[in-house]
């Protein structure tokens, strides 16, 4: 009997979206001179794979969602809310003295990079004041509030993404 090829799981697939969208982000800098390099191999990875678990699943319960399917703009909002808890030099590496402010650009790139893939967004269709309205809130008030996140990203995706919470 021949052995059928392993199928990853949920948090393999979910640490290899988180480690696409890093490369996709270093390749974004590939010409700074700080040069971020991804942090393929950190175990942060996994834990914030675990935090996004936790979240989604409190989530989940606290909504009563239906076998807990969430659009893809909560899925989104979840992922938001545990990156702009994560520090930048634990998912790049940073030449010397890169500035802070740098670094977390680098970290809020990362988070478009997640955004955009989720809700099926073309980076191009991002208007220059869109994409300051969202570097502002994500850099300057760093969202603690989900259900504040789930309506951003929920009028993001209808604005310009692939809305998943319809009926079919």
């Amino acid at each position: 009997m021949a052995k059928s090829p392993e199928v990853p799981t949920l948090d393999e697939k979910r640490r290899g979206y988180l480690l696409n969208c890093g490369r996709k982000t270093a390749e974004i800098f590939a010409d700074d001179p700080a040069r971020p390099q991804f942090r393929e191999g950190s175990d942060v990875l996994a834990k914030i794979v675990r935090a996004y678990k936790q979240v989604r699943s409190e989530f989940v319960a606290r909504h009563g969602i239906k076998d807990s399917l969430l659009a893809n703009h909560k899925v989104a909002a979840i992922w938001t809310l545990i990156l702009t808890e994560t520090k930048p030099e634990h998912l790049f590496e940073f030449a010397g003295e890169t500035p802070s402010n740098a670094r977390r650009a680098v970290l809020v790139a990362y988070m478009y990079t997640v955004i955009y893939g989720l809700l099926e967004i073309d980076p191009a269709d991002i208007t220059e004041q869109l994409h300051e309205d969202l570097e502002y809130c994500l850099l300057k008030e760093p969202p603690n509030s989900l259900e504040w996140l789930c309506l951003t990203m929920h009028a993001l995706c209808h604005r310009h993404g692939t809305v998943t919470n319809t009926r079919r």
